[in-house]
């Protein structure tokens, strides 16, 4: 009898420790894919390469997807592009980016041209649905380089006073959400279809925001009462995205 409970619970042992053992992981590592992308409005254009690596969330079958990857974005404007006072703590009344907006202290530049240029790490997220899937991707940190230029920094309420200064891509990048980044960064909102068993069309907006440090930060007192002093002004470019993905692996129809 005694020998009889010993087999038992060693089966229902060994039971428990199979099924354990086939339990699905939480994340299933799907192939890498790599995408190039034109994006632009007629203001301002840029071209991005992309490489991501997936992992399936749950099970098999699940339709959602996260991925991790890095991004080359070059950027090129029109003449005469203007820039507004980047800096959330002069633009918002508070850090919050939903809080509103304080002209008086938002000053702009006026550079020659867009040409910027960033390397960043960037996160995926991915919903599928037969030869369709939805992705959303968004830059979160790197840094951005490109030529040092002339350019008009026009400041004061009414922007009555002007100063020549020299202007150079944001050196850091960070995602920290709304006014609150920092730097060059790209988001994208794409559309993608699988054409082919290793190939898909892409169609979707572009975001892109610029930013420029200058050599000559301005300072002055607002009629606010508020000492203005930045060397960060920026500037969203929204722009339709068209572009091709190449998946290492073939995909399921």
């Amino acid at each position: 009898m005694k020998s009889g409970l010993a087999l038992l619970c060693i089966l229902l042992f060994s039971t428990n420790a199979d099924a354990r053992s086939k339990k699905k992981p939480l994340l299933a590592q799907e192939h890498p894919v790599m995408g190039f992308y034109l994006a632009g409005n007629g203001n301002t254009n840029n071209l991005s390469v992309q490489a991501s690596q997936y992992w399936q969330i749950h099970q098999k079958n699940s339709h959602v997807s996260v991925g991790l990857g890095a991004r080359f974005t070059g950027s090129l404007g029109n003449k005469n592009p203007h820039y507004e006072t980047a800096q959330i703590d002069l633009r918002r009344e508070s850090n919050f980016i939903f809080s509103q907006q304080v002209a008086a202290h938002i000053d702009t530049l006026q550079l020659q041209q867009t040409q910027t240029n960033t390397l960043n790490a960037m996160i995926s997220l991915r919903y599928s649905r037969k030869k369709y899937d939805v992705a959303l991707d968004m830059d979160i940190a790197g840094f951005g380089f490109g030529p040092t230029q002339e350019a008009t920094l026009f400041f004061g309420e009414q922007s009555e006073a002007s100063r020549l200064v020299l202007a150079k891509p944001a050196p850091r990048n960070l995602l920290l959400l709304g006014d609150n980044n920092v730097g060059n960064l790209h988001s994208t909102l794409s559309v993608n279809y699988h054409y082919r068993a290793q190939w898909d069309l892409c169609i979707g907006i572009s975001q892109l925001r610029c930013e420029y440090r200058i050599d000559k930060p301005v300072l002055y007192t607002a009629s606010t009462g508020i000492i203005i002093n930045t060397d960060r002004y920026r500037q969203t470019a929204v722009g339709i995205l068209l572009g091709t993905r190449y998946h290492f692996h073939a995909k399921k129809s």
